[in-house]
């Protein structure tokens, strides 16, 4: 889902609350997600949630922020990982880069 979708279904959740004992796993990415209202979705819904990163227009995943590291991080308050697009995937190198490849 995208960010905005997770956010409508919360407040969807709000106005009429339903059963999510058997939510097992929430995918979210596409863009960033405000950290203040992701801590209140791990809060409300527990650690369901799973950041992918990637191209979607040829399915390729790069980055993973799992819902054991969303766990984690809120139970330590690190709000820079919850706003990270977690970690490299097996087989995949990340780096920024200048034109020259620096």
């Amino acid at each position: 889902m995208a960010p905005t979708m997770v956010i409508k279904l919360m407040e969807a959740d709000s106005a009429r609350p339903r059963d999510k004992s058997s939510l097992h796993t929430v995918g979210y990415g596409g863009g960033p997600m405000a950290v203040e209202r992701l801590i209140e979705a791990l809060r409300r819904w527990g650690p369901v949630f799973a950041q992918l990163y990637g191209q979607w227009e040829a399915p390729q995943m790069f980055t993973l922020l799992s819902q054991a590291q969303h766990k984690e991080a809120l139970e330590r308050g690190d709000s820079a990982r919850l706003a990270s697009a977690g970690m490299p995937i097996t087989f995949v190198r990340v780096g920024v880069m200048d034109d020259k490849d620096n």
